[in-house]
């Protein structure tokens, strides 16, 4: 399920294959049912310019349809039908030109405009890709792998910026800046680690958890960083200083994500 970006609508995507448009209103209702490939389908995208919905299905199989007129605008055949399709998901990046797709064995980027596909390669061979963030600025993606190390993608360029100084445990969570400028990682070693994302440079180690760190976030201003702990706690962080400002007790059980809200 997806919204429309301006929420009016909601796609849902179906094990029948086929793809219905849904109008939000008190009785809710299908505007459109999308049919073309009868394969299971296991994700949906609209694209963040309202141009463009887009299904992945099972069998490695992407249509992309336009949003207006619900007509069926190009079919993407580059993928390769594996058992990862099982669990694969589809996505825009803020630009709506690039369609990232995404399994627990491999990642591509299709340039929609050309119906390009590139893979984005692992590390090494026995490396998983196992979480991501997008850059809300530019056309990049913050990936960790498996083997505990993390990149920055420019998926234009396909260069990879390795950030130099991995966690001792697995990534939980990876968060960019609102300005694109710094990215934050947290992981199952207890910390939560600031870097330079242009640069790949970690600036900060944020420190103090007692246990794994399963989701972190920065403020809307990007002077501050929450993180939320199996330890049952939230932390609020000063980035400049990497200085603890706050610890938020009171949890029963260890907390799974934190956000601020819009406003700071």
């Amino acid at each position: 399920l997806v919204f429309s970006p301006d929420s009016q609508y909601l796609p849902s995507a179906s094990e029948d294959g086929r793809v219905k448009i849904w109008e939000r209103a008190q009785d809710a209702h299908t505007v459109a049912v999308l049919e073309g490939d009868r394969t299971a389908s296991t994700g949906c995208a609209w694209s963040p310019d309202g141009a463009l919905i887009t299904a992945v299905h099972r069998t490695g199989l992407v249509e992309l349809w336009d949003a207006h007129t619900f007509q069926r605008l190009l079919v993407l055949d580059k993928l390769k039908a594996t058992l990862c399709l099982f669990y694969s998901s589809i996505a825009f990046l803020p630009s709506s030109r690039w369609l990232v797709w995404n399994t627990y064995c491999g990642w591509g980027v299709w340039d929609v405009p050309s119906g390009t596909f590139n893979t984005l390669e692992a590390p090494n061979q026995d490396s998983q890709p196992y979480i991501h963030q997008y850059d809300p600025r530019s056309p990049r993606l913050a990936i960790s792998y498996s083997d505990r190390g993390s990149r920055i993608w420019n998926v234009e360029t396909r260069e990879a910026l390795v950030l130099a100084g991995a966690h001792s445990g697995n990534v939980l969570a990876m968060e960019f800046s609102a300005d694109g400028r710094l990215v934050l990682s947290a992981s199952h070693d207890r910390t939560v680690k600031v870097w330079d994302a242009h640069t790949g440079a970690m600036l900060v180690s944020l420190e103090g958890h007692e246990s794994a760190v399963g989701a972190a976030c920065f403020s809307p201003c990007g002077k501050y960083a929450a993180s939320a702990s199996y330890d049952k706690t939230v932390k609020l962080w000063g980035i400049s200083e990497g200085s603890c400002l706050a610890t938020l007790s009171g949890h029963d059980s260890r907390v799974g994500c934190v956000a601020f809200t819009p406003d700071g």
